[in-house]
């Protein structure tokens, strides 16, 4: 029997590299994928988009050092398996311990470098398109394995996990092959296996190495606000939840006896629970003689007598306990997108909450897919600082909530009575246009829906939290608007906003033709702007003064430059740059220039038209997969997979028939899944269709590399493959952040053409240049 398993062992690690290809890419996806996640969860949206960019930079160096290495496979395995394993380590302490955005976080590159030395000998070696195929089924098998793994650990346990696995099968290798350095190589993998074992079980009984309580967030970027994330505050870690959707962590003051509880979202606070209302609140309420809740400042209510409420957001206690007081809970519908919110509010923490979901029943998903799949009509329906980042001062990834579609969505939901209430944070000034931006949409949303006067339809206030001395851009200063879907009936409105008059830490901000009370000079100029489509006076603060659409759904992008990603592409641009000369040096060789550089040419268009598809589809697609995670896993594992057999047949068909057939495809795969939720098409229905789209999409992306890299070993310079795949990679390191700014900018459809562009005379110029080497070869 032992005999027998030797052989097996040795036939898969001698014969089958194609299968160690598929091994190494499924490592390359998983790790990439926790990076992007944690990433978002430590820093933003950007950084996170920015792993993908470290990942094909990796890639790329190591294809150009593999050219330079000449050890046999067997040991080239080894050493790229050794490889891996210590900058895994390295990477995962810089990311933790040595936390600190953008471009510092370059020592990611090893982590992909090592794997790619291997993959770029085997392209060199065997037919590219196999190699491909191969290649993108790890990437694939990738998808399955992390969204099975997320179901059961932590980020920082799959890690744990990783480190296992990566030297578990090199010993297995090591052990069934008759090796030179066997006895070296046993004791150094049989070192990093015991280790990652003994750091699993820590992590796995007793949560040792949770991230919230090891970052060092001294390091960190500073929120807008002045004061670093949740992670460097004096509080006891509870517990956490980390998914796909976004992780949370439950904390508590280390000597509070009141029962309070911190409820943090990616990192940032956004929320609290305790079991009972605290005397401080209840003296206020008692001191003015009105009765709990009447004045809760959050919430206009009073136009309707117990109104039928829908509360979209991921939120723990919220404004739950607010709305049941004003309503009966069966005229309640809560919509929440993060599972972990509803484990820790019905199971882990009700008591704790002080039973605030009780008798409800929250729905598990995205608000505006609820929306589109009933007929329910509400009598409000709220955002409480609902985005999907931290909140309107932090910039992130796409907002889907918080566009013209989606506004309009909401408003054919309300009754004639009804309207959308929203509470924004402008922490800060430049978050201040945020807000103006969003006022903005809505009013164009309401012009849409046929509004005459859309500012008729607006009541806005600001308050401080916690009664606070008045500040405006504060951390504690919030603004409240409620926005109706007919023209506000000031009889039944003006109630409320008589009652809040009397507070210190209230100003009514905009009220249409209301006399009784002042309202601020700031919104009366913002609505006059709108009115009139002039927004000259905001030239000096950068203002953008454009709605926000699906096609470009960055409602936080409110000025015409963003600092961060402008520094991003300019640092990620020099290093491309600097190493597209040194890949491209060897190839300026008498008899070869021209090849060489058609086909130079050819794989920076491909690279770069392949990655701002592959960007646009992830931000796309968040609409349907309900969060930048999954979307991250399933669009980029869809057109992987399938991109590799699309390169498997790539012999099959020429570039002009895969460019017809891409060039529609491609205009409508962005927003067919929106218009089937139009159309009330099922959530499943959508997703699976999204997936169909993207996988015919990424079949027919997936022609052009192994096509090119074919040609390259017909004319004779097989010695160069290595250099063409490293440009190809560069080429995608630089279009990642690119594609990112030109969605913000330009918008999705613009971004989609331009990589059309691309692909259509990168296939011109393939063709014509065959065409010409055939002619004169015969």
């Amino acid at each position: 029997m032992k005999i027998k398993l030797n052989k097996l062992f040795k036939r898969y690690f001698d014969k089958y590299r194609f299968l160690k290809i598929t091994y190494f890419t499924l490592i390359i996806f998983i790790l990439e994928t926790i990076f992007f996640h944690v990433f978002n969860y430590i820093h933003d949206y950007f950084d996170a988009v920015l792993i993908i960019s470290y990942a094909i930079l990796g890639i790329g160096l190591g294809a150009f050092i593999s050219s330079k290495i000449k050890i046999p496979e067997k040991y080239l395995f080894i050493f790229c398996s050794l490889g891996m394993i210590l900058s895994l380590y390295m990477a995962v302490a810089k990311a933790v311990f040595f936390a600190s955005p953008g471009i510092s976080n370059f020592i990611l590159v090893f982590l992909f470098l090592f794997p790619a030395i291997y993959i770029t000998r085997a392209y060199a070696e065997y037919k590219s398109n196999q190699i491909y195929l191969f290649d993108m089924i790890g990437c694939f098998l990738g998808v399955g394995l992390v969204v099975l793994l997320y179901r059961f650990f932590s980020s920082e346990t799959i890690f744990l996990l990783v480190l296992v696995i990566l030297p578990l099968v090199v010993l297995t290798g090591v052990f069934c092959q008759r090796l030179k350095y066997k006895k070296v190589f046993i004791p150094v993998f049989l070192f990093f296996l015991s280790l990652g074992i003994v750091l699993f079980y820590n992590q796995v009984i007793l949560d040792r190495y949770n991230l919230f309580d090891l970052i060092n967030c001294q390091n960190i970027e500073k929120s807008p606000e002045g004061t670093t994330k949740i992670f460097c505050r004096d509080l006891n870690l509870i517990k956490s939840y980390d998914n796909l959707i976004g992780r949370i962590d439950i904390t508590q003051l280390p000597l509070s006896t009141s029962g309070t509880y911190t409820v943090s979202y990616d990192g940032w606070p956004n929320d609290l629970f305790h079991k009972r209302t605290t005397s401080g609140e209840n003296d206020y309420f008692k001191y003015k003689n009105i009765k709990w809740p009447t004045l809760d400042i959050r919430l206009l209510y009073g136009v309707k007598e117990k109104p039928k409420i829908l509360v979209i957001g991921s939120s723990a206690k919220g404004i739950i306990p607010i709305v049941k007081k004003i309503t009966p809970v069966e005229n309640i519908t809560t919509v929440e997108i993060n599972p972990g919110i509803i484990k820790a509010m019905k199971e882990d923490f009700f008591e704790e909450s002080g039973k605030a979901y009780l008798n409800l029943d929250p729905v598990y998903g995205n608000g505006i897919s609820f929306l589109k799949h009933t007929d329910q009509k509400f009598d409000i329906i709220t955002l409480m600082n609902t985005h999907s980042y931290r909140n309107i001062a932090h910039k992130g990834s796409p907002d889907y909530l918080h566009t013209v579609e989606a506004y309009r969505n909401f408003f054919s939901h309300l009754s004639n009575e009804g309207y959308l209430m929203i509470e924004e944070r402008p922490e800060t000034p430049e978050s201040k246009l945020a807000l103006y931006r969003e006022i903005n949409t809505l009013w164009h949303s309401l012009k849409e829906e046929g509004a005459k006067d859309p500012s008729s339809h607006f009541i806005i206030w600001s308050w401080m939290y916690g009664g606070r001395e008045f500040k405006k851009y504060d951390l504690f200063y919030f603004v409240g608007i409620a926005v109706f879907k007919n023209p506000v009936d000031e009889k039944l409105a003006s109630s409320w906003v008589e009652k809040q008059s009397g507070r210190d830490d209230f100003n009514l901000q905009y009220f249409k033709d209301y006399k009784k009370q002042p309202i601020s000079e700031e919104f009366q100029e913002l609505f006059e702007m709108i009115e009139s489509n002039d927004f000259s006076a905001l030239k000096g603060e950068n203002f953008d003064s454009s709605i926000a659409t699906n096609n470009r759904p960055f409602l936080s992008q409110a000025t015409l430059s963003n600092k961060k990603l402008d520094k991003i592409i300019l640092n990620i641009g020099i290093l491309a740059l600097a190493l597209w000369i040194l890949f491209t040096i060897p190839l300026i060789k008498p008899g070869k220039r021209k090849i060489c550089a058609v086909f130079n040419l050819y794989n920076i268009l491909i690279g770069f038209a392949f990655f701002f598809i592959e960007i646009i589809l992830l931000q796309v697609y968040q609409n349907v997969f309900l969060s930048s995670s999954v979307s991250f896993i399933f669009v980029l594992g869809f057109l992987l997979l399938s991109s590799g057999v699309g390169g498997y047949f790539s012999e099959k068909l020429n570039l002009k028939r895969v460019t017809i057939f891409l060039v529609p495809l491609l205009l409508i795969t962005p927003y067919f899944p929106d218009w089937l939720f139009t159309l009330g098409v099922s959530s499943l229905i959508v997703k699976i269709s999204g997936v169909i789209l993207i996988s015919i999409t990424g079949f027919l992306m997936g022609f052009y590399f192994p096509k090119g890299l074919s040609f390259v070993k017909e004319v004779g310079l097989k010695d160069k493959v290595y250099h063409f795949f490293a440009i190809n990679a560069i080429a995608g390191c630089f279009a990642i952040p690119t594609a990112l700014y030109f969605g913000i900018k330009i918008g999705y459809i613009y971004t989609i053409i331009i990589a059309l562009a691309f692909y259509l005379i990168a296939g011109f110029v393939l063709e014509l240049y065959k065409k010409n080497y055939q002619k004169n070869t015969l």
